[in-house]
Parts: C-alpha cells; structure tokens; sequence
C-alpha cells in the first residue's frame, strides 16, 4: 500500500519521511552504513528532490568516513531545503572535526559566512 501511496504522489515533500528512507536510517542505526547507503541511492535514482534522503545519505556516508562525500550530501540537502537544520549541524560537525572552528561556530549560529 505504500509503494502505491507514493507512487501517486507527483513528488515526494522535503520533510516527508518515507519507507525506504526509514528502512535505510534502520540500517545505518544497526551499523549497516553500507546497505543504508545502498537502499538510499535506489531511493534517490528515482526522486532525486528529497532532502530527506540526502540527508540520511550523507549520515551513511559519515558512518562510513567518506567526509567529502557526505559534505556533499548534506549541502545537497540544503539546496533543496535550505532551512533544514540537522543538514546544518551535521556540516557543522564536519567542520568542527576538520579543525574549522570558525565555520563549526559560523553555521550553529544560523550563518552561513566565517566568524571573525
């Protein structure tokens, strides 16, 4: 019943969380970053606009320790929804780990240039 809600759906919204995306954050969650990652690329090879999505791709690929990829990630979500906090935090954490403590400190206050 759910494949066919969601593919009535002429797009999935930004904020909607849905089967396959919980399926992939259940696996992330149970240390599976690997079949997480997988179960979001199919997802996303078919509605490529959700932020949520991107979202739970980008914490996959951090469990895996592919930063770069997972910075990419979660900008994407921001691009989609640019108001989406935990894309905010979780690029500032990335910051913070790569020493930048500027811009750590810079997107956990709601901006988006360095702190002086």
């Amino acid at each position: 019943a759910a494949i066919l809600w969601i593919a009535a759906m002429p797009g999935v919204a930004a904020t909607q969380s849905v089967p396959p995306v919980n399926d992939a954050r259940s696996a992330r969650m149970a240390g599976e970053p690997d079949r997480s990652l997988t179960l979001i690329d199919a997802w996303l090879a078919e509605y490529p606009d959700d932020s949520d999505a991107w979202l739970e791709r980008g914490f996959s690929q951090m469990a895996l320790r592919d930063f770069a990829s997972a910075r990419a990630s979660f900008e994407r979500t921001l691009q989609l929804s640019p108001d989406y906090q935990d894309a905010q935090i979780a690029l500032a954490r990335l910051d913070y780990f790569a020493g930048d403590y500027p811009s750590a400190l810079s997107r956990l206050a709601g901006r988006h240039d360095t702190v002086e």
